[in-house]
């Protein structure tokens, strides 16, 4: 279809080229009375369907038939002509009634903005209420004399001497992570709207600041800080004064008694027994703990039976105590810390930060990325179930990340997803930051360990008691783990696994040519190092002796057809004997092979002897045995078989030994 403008100016040509076919009409007829023809016969030569050849005419004027046919196909022109203005005039209406609908929908739609103008206006005059009664009582808030503003500053749990102004990206962050705030959930339900638009207004103005030290650098409450769904509670870590990191350390020449050392008087280092030929570890406490507790004190003491090394507790009990929200953040100052004290080895008594190896539980992995981050080139950093609230994905710059060092390793042993009633689950990270990242058990839940009771509360801010063995079991087991690996290396061999489910189901096992990494303290032996994340799985004793030696054990019976029972067996070899380990327990057929993995609490050796149990039959009139016994060992591949004839009834051991 043309539109209207198109259609106007071809018709207007249409009609001047009609005009035109006029005119020559006008001048033929015009040209024949000129002509010296009869009297009376022009009209014939009109009609006359075959006119009488005409006489000869002068140089220059048409024919008759010349004349005939210019009108005859002037006619045609014409009649086509009228057929298309014709068309024209039909689409021209078709437009006109399309117009015609176009104005009445306008119409329709112009009432309807109309009925949703009125509808809005009241909406309008509430919100430009509300706006007027924040504006007020934002305006109060700032008359508050000085003693006050700090008082309703802690309600909310945000920094002292604060500023405020409006950041409309927090809002979304407090409200979806609301159990991390002060007892927010109080605040809900005993408050009226207009307070907790209140809240919200307050949360949303709080500025940005940025706190500088002489030694230590700036630090800033700003992105990825702060403003985050992980991290909504801006704070600044406190001053380096107030956090008061120490440095206690221990030799071989002071086994149980430390002495404390600092990078400020240089001369505290050179009259210790701290010494630059030896590798130095550092071990840096979590959340609500201190330096001189008993557990950093046996690692370190752990370390020396095997190692000549200066061993030093990081104390920062000044900054761990209080909200964990604050503590979270004091770690960067203590990181700086860390960071400030290898840089004076490396400065002032020429120690290269390739010989350091920093061990950080909790808040304080985190508080040795921090010092990695500020001292490239350390050589180890350990994570010990490095803290997930405040940490679990956020960006590398704010949580330990293989960046932070050459060799980043980690133990994970608290991942445990978020429950029903808490934002954040177990108390460590799930996600990986390491090198090689270690899952014993799983990761989530330690044997031996209840439930922690503590994961009742709601807030983190109002944990008091993570350290107590009973409520955060799972989370200590980590350091427990490392101690003990230092003595018993090859207890906590890895096992490289996509998960815990493919690992139990003998991914990863044996461990191949160049061997398998030790989880803890010997990691750094692990020859297969990459610069991409590896994940290591292994399972634990349920209490010391917490290591464990994994091998895969196949059965072959004989004897009755079927059996309802279980059957377990027992390893036996140059390093010593182990407890029953269940293979099977349900159905047990004869001919049938069965296979399992155990974790025994022993390393076995070279394996001698397997005896093996069945029970299940109440009548003792049934019979069973094992005619063939397989060993694998995890660590070496190595592989035992065991054959014998016997069956013996249930309950009774029978010895097999080895071909």
């Amino acid at each position: 279809m043309v539109n209207q403008g198109s259609l106007e100016e071809h018709t207007s040509a249409i009609t001047a080229y009609i005009g035109e076919c006029a005119e020559d009409v006008a001048t033929i007829k015009a040209g024949s009375k000129a002509s010296n023809l009869p009297p009376g016969e022009n009209k014939a030569l009109y009609t006359s369907v075959e006119p009488p050849e005409p006489p000869e005419s002068g140089a220059g004027e048409p024919t008759l038939r010349e004349i005939l046919q210019a009108v005859n196909e002037c006619k045609d022109f014409i009649s086509g002509l009228d057929n298309q203005l014709s068309n024209i005039k039909n689409e021209l209406h078709s437009m006109s009634q399309l117009l015609s609908n176009t104005v009445d929908r306008t119409t329709v739609l112009e009432g309807r903005l109309s009925t949703v103008e009125d509808e809005l206006l009241p909406l309008q005059q509430k919100i430009t209420g509300l706006q007027k009664q924040i504006t007020t009582k934002a305006s109060k808030i700032d008359d508050m004399d000085n003693r006050n503003r700090r008082n309703n500053v802690r309600l909310i749990g945000l920094p002292e001497g604060i500023q405020y102004r409006d950041i409309s990206r927090y809002i979304s962050g407090i409200i979806s992570l609301t159990s991390i705030s002060p007892d927010p959930v109080h605040l809900i339900k005993t408050k009226m709207l207009g307070k907790i638009l209140l809240f919200v207004f307050i949360i949303q103005s709080v500025k940005t600041a940025k706190v500088c030290y002489d030694r230590l650098g700036c630090f800033s409450n700003d992105y990825p800080w702060s403003w985050t769904l992980q991290r909504p509670i801006p704070r600044l870590p406190w001053s380096p004064e107030r956090i008061n990191t120490r440095f206690l350390l221990y030799t071989r020449d002071n086994l149980n008694t430390y002495q404390e050392i600092s990078a400020i008087q240089n001369k505290t280092i050179e009259e210790s027994n701290f010494k630059t030929f030896r590798k130095t570890r550092f071990i840096i406490h979590g959340f609500l703990d201190n330096g001189e507790k008993s557990w950093m004190i046996e690692m370190c003491q752990a370390m020396l039976k095997v190692e000549d090394v200066n061993c030093i507790c990081v104390d920062w009990h000044g900054g761990s105590l209080g909200l964990y929200t604050q503590a979270s953040n004091n770690i960067r100052v203590v990181g700086a810390e860390v960071a400030y004290f290898t840089k004076t080895l490396q400065n002032v008594f020429d120690y290269s930060p390739s010989n350091v190896h920093i061990i950080g539980h909790s808040l304080g992995a985190h508080a040795s990325g921090e010092a990695g981050k500020n001292h490239p080139g350390i050589g180890r950093i350990t994570g010990l179930d490095p803290a997930e609230p405040y940490f679990q994905g956020t960006p590398i710059e704010v949580r330990l990340d293989p960046s932070d060092a050459k060799l980043v390793d980690a133990i994970h042993t608290d991942g445990a997803p978020p429950l029903i009633n808490i934002d954040f689950g177990g108390f460590g990270m799930s996600q990986t930051v390491g090198h090689l990242d270690f899952f014993p058990n799983g990761g989530q839940h330690m044997p031996g360990c209840k439930k922690s009771e503590i994961l009742k509360f709601g807030s983190l801010d109002k944990i008091t008691n993570v350290v107590d063995d009973m409520a955060a079991c799972n989370h200590l087991r980590s350091y427990k783990y490392y101690t003990e690996s230092i003595l018993n290396p090859e207890g906590f061999m890895g096992y490289k696994a996509s998960s815990y489910k493919a690992f139990l189901e003998g991914a990863g096992f044996p461990c191949p040519s160049n061997g398998c990494p030790m989880m803890g303290h010997f990691a750094e032996k692990y020859s297969g190092i990459t610069l991409l994340t590896q994940k290591f799985y292994l399972n634990t004793g349920e209490d010391k002796i917490f290591s464990s030696w994994r091998y895969k054990v196949t059965v072959c019976v004989k004897g009755d057809i079927i059996v309802f029972g279980s059957m377990a067996v027992s390893l036996e070899g140059s390093g010593g004997k182990t407890q029953q380990y269940k293979i099977q327990s349900g159905s047990i057929i004869l001919g049938t092979t069965y296979t399992a993995f155990i974790d025994a609490n022993i390393d076995v050796g070279s394996v001698n002897k397997v005896t093996f149990v069945w029970r299940g039959d109440l009548l003792n009139i049934k019979r069973l045995g094992a005619s063939t016994v397989t060993v694998q060992s995890g660590k070496d591949g190595v592989i035992y078989t065991f054959n014998d004839d016997a069956k013996v009834a249930a309950g009774v051991s029978q010895v097999l030994t080895r071909i």
